[in-house]
């Protein structure tokens, strides 16, 4: 009866030495490791994806936004500049044409930049 027990313990595929367990987990974590490079190759690629859409839309109109407000804060000065100017009571002509002078550029640069504004589909 024993030497049936030794014989079927003998040919059990669980029966490995401590070398073989260690040669397996050692190859079970090189899997693991290989896999992790590639999911984050893969998250790696889809992040570059999202920077190029933030870098080619999303800097380009926050730069256009910023100078839309800039053209609207400097025509936004020209103007109270001249209404102030007309309202006083002797209107100096010259503050006058030089606020009238100031208000158009910054008024056109305004509307160009809102009714021009790049569009991307």
């Amino acid at each position: 009866m024993r030497e049936i027990l030794r014989e079927i313990l003998r040919y059990m595929p669980f029966r490995q030495t401590i070398a073989a367990k260690i040669f397996g987990l050692a190859i079970i974590l090189l899997l693991l490791t290989i896999a992790l490079a590639g999911f984050l190759l893969y998250e790696v690629t889809r992040t570059k994806q999202d920077l190029t859409v933030v870098a080619n839309f999303d800097v380009p109109l926050t730069q256009s936004l910023a100078r839309l407000h800039e053209f609207g804060l400097r025509r936004r000065l020209a103007f109270e500049r001249w209404f102030g100017a007309l309202n006083a009571a002797e209107p100096n002509r010259e503050i006058v044409a030089e606020a009238t002078e100031n208000y158009a550029p910054f008024h056109s640069q305004t509307y160009r930049r809102i009714f021009n504004c790049p569009t991307h589909h």
